[in-house]
Formats: C-alpha cells, structure tokens, sequence
C-alpha cells in the first residue's frame, strides 16, 4: 500500500482462503547456509518477506566486492551479516537505520572478538554500526554468549560455526529468550550436513562444511496468527491457510493452543489448516511469551477482541524489538479502552483488562513495526479501524492487505491524519 493511512471496513462475514508467505525465519537460515557453503543463492520463494529480500541483497552485495552494506530496519540481517562477515577477509562496514543503531548487538560482537573477529564499534560501544575487518583467529574455540536477550546472538553463531578453524563450543549465559528459534537453526544445521551436540546449555558445532544445504520452506506461523486472532473476534468465521503443517520447524505453531482457549477450533488436513469459531475456555488466560515473543501483540489483541482478561509474562525482549512493542501496545490499546499494565514488581509481566470500545474509529499508529500494524488491524473483523503507514508489513508479509481484501475486507485511502 502506498498510503500514509488506511481504513479497513469489517467483511460481512470472516470466510475464505488465505496464502502466506514463506518463513522468514527458515528463509533467512537458508540464505546463510548456502553463503557459507559457497552455493549460488536459492531464488526466492513465495512472497519473499522484505527482511529476506535484504539479506540476499546483502549477500549480493558482499560478493559483489562492495565494502558497505545496510540493512535497513532488518534485525536479522545485521546479527546473521556480523558474524558471516567476521570469517571474511576483506573489510565492510555494517549500518542499518537510527532504531537499527539502538539494538544491542554488543553480546555477539565481544563473542566474536573473543574467537579472533576484528569489529569495531563506528558509533555508540555495543551498538552499530560496525566495521569489520580480515579475523585474526587464535584458536580459541570455546566461548559464552549472553541468551537472554536475543536468540539470534546464539544462532548467528551457530551458523559460522562449521567454518571456525576449530569449530565451536558454545555455552549460554541466562534464561534463553525464544528457545524454538535457536532450535530451529540446529535442526536447519543437521539438515545440512553438520552435527550439533547438545547438552542443556552447552553447544558443540565441529569443524566441517555444510554439505547439502536445505532447500525446504514452509508457511510462516506468525503471519497465520493475525488470521487465527480475527477467528477469536468473530461471532461466526470459516478461514483455511493453505499449506501449514503441524509437523512445522516453527516454535509458534503454538498459537494454535492458544488460540483454541478463546475459541478457535483448528483441523489440520491435506490442504492446510481450517478454523472456525467456537466455544471459548473458562479458565483464567495466562501466558508466557519468553519463547514465543512475536506472538505477544498478536494474543494480547485477539484477547482484548474476546472480551477477557489475560496475564502476560516473558515480554521483557519486546523493549528492544523494532519499536518498545510494550509502550506500543499501551499507547494503541488505550484508544480503545484497553489497559495494558505492569503487574507488580515484575518488569517482564503485565495485565490485560478493560472493555473494548470501537465506537469512534480509532486511527492507530504504528511505529514503523510490522506486528503493530497487523495485530491492530485484527480489531477491522468487529469494526472500521485506520492503519498509519501500513506499507510496514512487507518487513515480514508482503500482501498482507491484499489478502484481507480478499477475505472480504474494504481497504480504502484515508488521507485525513
């Protein structure tokens, strides 16, 4: 979409088919395995989500000979880049956006350091943008990461792993935040060719090669969830998103159990999944988001369109994310009198409550967030809502709108914010 602002117009009813995109989660482990394993890029798949699309512009880039490179507001990108790039013997540099050089990345660049990479900090210590330059590998081997604040620190490790002179040990420091992102890349890994051991917080990657790089995709879950979430709002929806699988690679396949307490009836076949509305659950929702951050906007929304109450935990990863998605939520939520508030001492824990009221169209910002911009436009299956700056959503789900119209949605201009 190329306006400033939408409205979206309630369907006359919720039903339809929905295509996603591919997982860019699985897509952007994809890019960095054939990197390092030498291959030519596999060509995009379906609905290549504007955070892959950087990444192998990126990796163009660097085989292109060029010595800077931006990622934009790509998250991913830059930690998978600063570790792909700390085995290479030129020198790049490594920017992103103002709010890119907000995001801690100090905990993998002192990993890397300790390893033998030579990065250099061109801003703010800890924070990019980056210089690196040629390694000067020692040896060392063995190394601690902090793992509770991003997965991806452990995972842009793993990756280069196999092409450290002596391979990897790794040993996680803290609680880690989204477990089933880093268990994805050890499976992508093995997928590949090259082992990974386990043992609790102990990981060991040999030296060696990947060599036969996975080529599979599938469906994204997160991107399923707003669709999941707008079944939870509707007195009566019929939805099925082609080509998801329970078997999925993906920690937030567990959206379908939460989904099923306020009410979504889910049923895997052939062709994908099906759901429907029903019954919701009596008891009380708590839920714990440490793993599964990137569903949190999206259960808190599709709560607050069920009219109940929920305990949310593990949020604390939310602040460094595009935006502070915990202040975003707040700030949106209260436009239609929705409370999102701290629960006791706890930082990482916070209470949903109030009454949904969409008597006033509410014109939602933001953020330049992919995740704000969908879950709030979940609130359009119950009534008109306007969206600032919705082109956002090809971070992760190019056609987003499109699929909602669709479903039936009216998406229109709204030029009056």
């Amino acid at each position: 979409m190329s306006s400033d602002a939408i409205q979206i117009t309630p369907p006359h009813r919720l039903a339809g088919t929905v295509r996603l995109p591919d997982s860019k989660s699985i897509a952007n482990r994809r890019l960095v395995i054939h990197a390092l394993a030498g291959r030519p890029l596999p060509p995009p798949g379906g609905a290549e989500a504007a955070d892959t699309r950087v990444l192998r512009r990126a990796l163009d880039h660097f085989r292109q000979g060029k010595s800077r490179i931006d990622v934009g507001p790509a998250g991913t990108a830059m930690r998978f880049l600063t570790a792909y790039l700390a085995l290479q013997p030129d020198t790049q540099e490594l920017y992103g956006t103002a709010r890119m050089h907000r995001r801690p990345i100090g905990p993998l660049v002192e990993a890397l350091q300790e390893l033998g990479a030579r990065i250099i900090y061109l801003g703010e210590k800890a924070y990019p943008p980056l210089r690196i330059e040629a390694p000067r590998f020692s040896g060392r081997h063995q190394v601690t990461v902090r793992a509770d604040i991003s997965s991806q620190f452990v995972s842009a490790l793993l990756l280069i792993g196999p092409y450290l002179p002596n391979g990897l040990y790794l040993h996680l420091e803290g609680a880690p935040v989204s477990r089933p992102y880093v268990e994805m890349t050890i499976e992508l890994m093995r997928r590949s060719g090259v082992a990974v051991h386990t043992d609790g917080g102990e990981l060991h990657v040999p030296k060696g090669t990947y060599t036969f790089p996975y080529d599979d995709l599938e469906p994204d879950w997160t991107a399923a969830s707003y669709f999941l979430g707008m079944v939870a709002g509707s007195g009566d929806a019929s939805i099925r998103l082609e080509a998801l699988r329970p078997e999925s690679l993906q920690g937030d396949r567990m959206v379908v159990e939460w989904m099923a307490q306020l009410g979504v009836l889910s049923r895997f076949d052939a062709g994908g999944l099906h759901a429907a509305r029903g019954r919701m659950s009596p008891d009380p929702l708590v839920w714990d988001f440490t793993h599964h951050p990137d569903l949190a906007q999206t259960m808190v929304v599709a709560a607050a369109l069920a009219g109940r109450t929920a305990t949310c935990s593990g949020l604390a990863s939310l602040r460094i994310k595009e935006t502070d998605r915990i202040r975003a939520l707040q700030r949106e939520l209260r436009k239609v009198g929705i409370r999102f508030e701290k629960a006791g001492a706890a930082d990482d824990t916070f209470v949903l409550s109030g009454t949904l009221d969409l008597s006033r169209v509410p014109v939602f910002d933001t953020y330049d967030d992919h995740r704000m911009a969908m879950a709030l436009s979940m609130l359009a299956v119950r009534a008109p809502v306007v969206i600032r700056h919705p082109a956002v959503t090809d971070k992760s789900f190019p056609g987003f709108w499109d699929r909602l119209a669709d479903l039936g949605f009216r998406i229109s201009s709204y030029p009056r914010v």
